[in-house]
């Protein structure tokens, strides 16, 4: 029984998702930033869902639509292949193969060339059968080393970019490309390297490879 002299308890409101982050002073640099930090991703997405931001609410979480850029160019790296000069090669995100010209193969010796029943596809549609594939090429890029296969291909015409490495090479080379600032970084602590997209002139009707 409450005495006449007792004030009544009052049952304090459940904290919401919002309250959580009122004394954030939360604005779109903060967003920015905390949508780089994984842990935060799940919570992020729970607080845009649960604000109730009426017709503007994409000036709330996006007060400017991003710049428009133009193309970057291609992301060129500069690979020996075991005690070779450096070669402007393409790093390609669209291929599932590293590439190395019949006549570069004969010119470098690097290693031996063995029989392969692999049938690359290219993008237009046509396959691509290699004369054979080197195993285990001793690759550097500035500071890194790694060891990759490279198919090898007789070509009708002299590539601009000597060398192509794909999507397993750049794995493996712990590779990351940042379109805006056009640059591409391979390697990790000591081995970093840092290179800047070329411009490239390939002519009327030569393309890279």
């Amino acid at each position: 029984m409450v005495s006449e002299n007792e004030a009544p308890t009052l049952k304090e409101p459940k904290e919401t998702l919002e309250d959580e982050f009122v004394d954030w002073h939360l604005n779109q640099p903060v967003l920015e930033v905390l949508a780089h930090v994984p842990m935060y991703d799940a919570l992020l997405d729970k607080y845009i869902v649960s604000l109730e931001i009426g017709e503007n609410g994409s000036e709330y979480i996006q007060s400017i639509a991003p710049k428009k850029m133009k193309d970057p160019g291609l992301f060129i790296l500069p690979c020996r292949l075991g005690d070779s000069k450096p070669f402007d090669t393409l790093a390609d995100l669209g291929s599932c193969v590293n590439l190395l010209p019949l006549n570069h193969f004969k010119e470098l010796k690097v290693g031996l060339l063995k029989e392969t029943d692999d049938v690359p596809g290219l993008a237009d549609g046509t396959k691509l059968y290699p004369v054979g594939i080197m195993r285990n090429v001793e690759v550097h890029v500035e500071k890194l080393k790694l060891f990759k296969d490279f198919h090898v291909v007789d070509m009708e015409r002299e590539p601009t970019c000597p060398l192509l490495v794909g999507r397993g090479f750049l794995a493996t080379a712990n590779s990351v490309i940042d379109c805006k600032k056009a640059k591409i970084a391979v390697g990790e602590g000591l081995t970093r390297s840092i290179f800047r997209v070329e411009e490239l002139d390939f002519g009327d009707d030569n393309e890279p490879y």
